[in-house]
């Protein structure tokens, strides 16, 4: 499925209301969703050293600080809402059961095999018994191939580590990671940081109001 940009998201997010159900200090529950609509919704909820996001596309728990929207804020920028999906994902105590923060990816492990196979080629390419092409086609055939039918990580790292041709061989392929972040997860960071900035403004905008009343009277 790939992951979300940030315009995949704005263009659910531009349709969603914000409903402040609680706002006490450090203790929140804000929704936004649709009108008459379940596409999209979600609730921030926080309380001392917590926030929870719960909704169309799943729930996740953070903890870090005392007051987590200032922990997420950092992904509010001049240039827009960036994202630390690395730096936050140390910071997730619960994860949705759906996906969670992390799933293998067949993506990945070609990236992975590929780049070790490009490197060890252009060492090796002078020396080697087989054309580049053998090479390629035998990976593809015994690794990468979608009809090879690898069902899973473990499975992954199996055929990587006993793969073996002509010389080319991934001896230390479990080092590497091969997960990705989850669409649902990095969805969820993005509404996060939107979620936040569309509270401060509100509450900007309030402050402003309260501040015109006082000193019109």
């Amino acid at each position: 499925m790939g992951q979300p940009t940030l315009e995949d998201f704005l263009d659910v997010a531009k349709d969603l209301k914000m409903n402040i159900v609680t706002d006490n200090g450090l203790t929140r529950h804000i929704k936004y969703a649709k009108p008459e609509s379940c596409l999209g919704w979600f609730d921030l909820v926080t309380w001392k050293g917590c926030l929870c996001i719960h909704g169309d596309y799943g729930s996740f728990a953070f903890s870090r600080t005392e007051d987590m929207f200032r922990f997420f804020r950092s992904g509010l920028r001049e240039d827009g809402i960036k994202i630390n999906p690395g730096y936050w994902s140390e910071k997730c105590v619960a994860a949705s059961t759906h996906d969670g923060v992390k799933v293998y990816s067949p993506k990945v492990l070609r990236e992975k095999v590929l780049y070790e196979f490009n490197n060890w080629w252009e060492y090796e390419k002078g020396r080697a018994e087989a054309r580049k092409e053998e090479y390629l086609q035998q990976i593809e055939d015994n690794l990468l191939s979608e009809e090879g039918g690898i069902r899973g990580e473990i499975e992954a790292y199996d055929r990587a580590l006993s793969f073996e041709f002509k010389g080319f061989s991934l001896p230390d392929f479990w080092e590497y990671d091969l997960k990705e972040y989850t669409y649902r997860y990095i969805w969820s960071l993005y509404a996060i940081v939107w979620g936040i900035q569309q509270y401060d403004e509100c509450k900007e905008e309030y402050n402003g109001r309260q501040g015109d009343s006082a000193n019109s009277a």
